[in-house]
């Protein structure tokens, strides 16, 4: 996993921090370049099983948002730019000449990428990938970050540790092993927050309420700027539903989460 802080880090980039708005998902979507059967929707689609992949390097997958917006995060997903040996570059312009690079990551692996940076305002905001060979990209999301006011409550188990294993085992009549086969691998893990104030459970969570109980993903960070590990790409189990609780008071409410994690 890679977590990039280009804005010097503040109280906010230890707090639980998650992309869910993505500037990529509308507008007017473009691509340097497109391999057979690797279009550029797929990178924006929310699936990790399908990808974009360019032709030529450098290549870039831009938005035209038809006005300015403000963003200060992005992330890829489900990606192999580790292993293509890719420079990353996520840029701005306010007229699609001029770019102005906002975070440069050079990855070690190909785990989730979230870049960190202070907010701007464009109207044109692009990924951009030099060096190595063409990459492919099965989500790559941009936008304004949304923290939570409070910390993770423990026991959690952090993404990158919360792998699950469906197996296949195999033994003779006579209980000798045989050998086993994973049928189904990801992650899974549940999150407890610590109790918020009653305006941000009654209102300020609202929208990612929607966005979470409607079974969309979003990537998840328990605090960047402490456990530079905890990334992923998460959406909620079928059983999980966002609904803040009252105290006994009113005054706080609880707030929890439990989800699956991309597999990587």
């Amino acid at each position: 996993m890679t977590i990039d802080i280009e804005n010097t880090p503040t109280s906010a980039d230890s707090l639980p921090t998650i992309l869910w708005n993505n500037i990529f998902a509308s507008g007017t979507l473009s691509a340097s370049s497109e391999a057979a059967g690797y279009p550029k929707e797929n990178a924006i689609s929310e699936a990790t099983y399908n990808a974009w992949k360019p032709t030529t390097l450098p290549a870039t997958l831009t938005i035209d948002k038809g006005s300015a917006v403000s963003v200060d995060s992005a992330a890829l997903v489900a990606h192999n730019c580790g292993t293509s040996g890719n420079t990353v570059q996520v840029q701005s312009s306010t007229d699609n000449i001029t770019w102005t690079t906002r975070a440069t990551v050079v990855p070690t692996d190909d785990t989730t990428i979230l870049c960190l940076f202070n907010s701007v305002s464009a109207r044109y905001w692009r990924f951009r990938f030099s060096n190595g060979t063409a990459p492919v990209v099965g989500v790559a999301m941009a936008g304004a970050r949304f923290n939570f006011p409070a910390g993770v409550m423990p026991p959690y188990t952090p993404v990158w540790l919360s792998q699950t294993y469906e197996l296949l085992t195999s033994t003779t009549i006579g209980g000798q092993f045989l050998g086993n086969r994973v049928l189904r691998q990801g992650g899974r893990t549940t999150i407890n927050l610590v109790a918020v104030e009653r305006n941000f459970g009654e209102s300020t969570i609202l929208p990612f309420r929607e966005h979470y109980n409607s079974g969309k993903a979003f990537v998840w960070a328990a605090g960047p700027s402490v456990f530079s590990k905890d990334v992923g790409y998460v959406w909620r189990t079928e059983n999980s539903v966002l609904a803040p609780t009252y105290d006994e008071t009113g005054t706080f409410m609880s707030v929890g989460m439990e989800v699956y994690a991309y597999g990587e």
